[in-house]
């Protein structure tokens, strides 16, 4: 399964979002993006929490938002009803089933790309750092030596040396 990206999860959520709760008195038509903004709620990310609850929580909590609009449009169907028809129009692969095992890291479309791109970094950090290491043996093996034969005893000649004529 493959994330899903944020164009294609609000395309999916058009349906719903543009989906109509009834008439207004105006005679204009309220749909669930114009109910929600009215709530000060982000639509899409409400349509997207709704979309991964069950249905009877998601019906639950869409049927209480539109029982606590200010001026409820004029319909026939009461709020449980017009939440139970709406909740229907979220995309069934993002509804979550009662059984849905919420641990899997796959079943949630948790993105490991950050992740991947932290221990990318880490790696190549350490590599910089033993090549460093490794370029500064060399000068300092022979500072090491070049300080070693400073300190020791001046060298000692194997021929004597030529005496002057008097």
């Amino acid at each position: 399964m493959r994330p899903v990206s944020v164009s294609q999860q609000r395309s999916q959520l058009d349906d719903f979002l543009f989906a109509p709760i009834g008439d207004e008195k105006n005679g204009t038509t309220l749909t669930v993006l114009s109910a929600l903004a009215r709530q000060d709620i982000d639509p899409w990310r409400e349509a997207a929490s709704l979309a991964e609850m069950p249905r009877e929580s998601a019906t639950l909590r869409m049927s209480s938002l539109i029982a606590g609009l200010p001026d409820r449009p004029s319909t026939r169907l009461d709020p449980e009803a017009v939440a139970a028809l709406l909740v229907a129009r979220l995309p069934r692969s993002a509804v979550a089933a009662p059984g849905r095992n919420k641990a899997s890291p796959r079943a949630s479309g948790v993105n490991y790309s950050g992740l991947f791109i932290f221990l990318a970094l880490a790696a190549f950090l350490l590599g910089a750092r033993v090549v460093t290491a490794i370029r500064e043996l060399p000068a300092s093996a022979d500072s090491a030596h070049a300080s070693m034969s400073s300190t020791s005893s001046p060298p000692v000649f194997s021929q004597p040396l030529a005496t002057s004529p008097q």
